[in-house]
């Protein structure tokens, strides 16, 4: 696998660490996984609507059902974007 856009992972994270404070409590890792920041699945809802606003894209549900981590959410991202992952 191609490396991460960083811009792109600093900016899914910040909105991450915008919107849970217990995130900032979490080493907040690619690999980390979204229930370590105590997200529950309203929570991860949410959270993925925000990112479908922020990056003007569309996550279905069986999508967003397998994101369990950072790296599930920059890797959809990026991929809708046309960038490498």
């Amino acid at each position: 696998m191609n490396e991460m856009p960083a811009e792109l992972i600093q900016e899914i994270r910040g909105k991450i660490l915008e919107r849970f404070a217990k995130a900032e409590t979490v080493d907040l890792s690619l690999n980390t996984p979204l229930s370590d920041l105590g997200l529950d699945s309203l929570d991860k809802v949410e959270l993925l609507f925000e990112i479908e606003s922020l990056f003007n894209i569309e996550i279905p549900d069986a999508s967003a059902l397998k994101m369990n981590s950072l790296a599930d959410i920059v890797t959809y991202v990026s991929n809708c974007r046309g960038e490498q992952s």
